[in-house]
């Protein structure tokens, strides 16, 4: 769903076709995340359940010493994916001008 409406809101957005939803549903202009607030949103939040998922997955194996080390990296990976998604939500629609 994130993905087929990102695609269809930034086509739309570029082509100018939802005047001030642009920001929200077409693309923020960003470099690295170019999608709608709307749908970095249901990203993350979708990757935020993914977290959840793989903690719930290795919490058996940190009881394991042989195999907690692997387990924490592992962790340690799924943590840092929805976090490298959350620093846009810190724009706004406009740019920051530098001083």
């Amino acid at each position: 769903m994130v993905v087929v409406g990102s695609l269809a809101g930034e086509s739309l957005g570029i082509n100018d076709k939802l005047g001030q939803l642009w920001f929200w549903f077409g693309h923020q202009g960003s470099e690295y995340l170019d999608l709608g607030r709307f749908w970095q949103f249901l990203l993350a939040v979708g990757l935020l359940f993914w977290l959840f998922l793989m903690f719930r997955a290795l919490r058996p194996a940190f009881k394991i010493p042989d195999k907690r080390e692997l387990s924490s990296l592992f962790l340690y990976a799924a943590v840092a994916i929805p976090v490298f998604y959350l620093p846009p939500f810190s724009m706004g629609p406009r740019p920051i001008s530098p001083l």
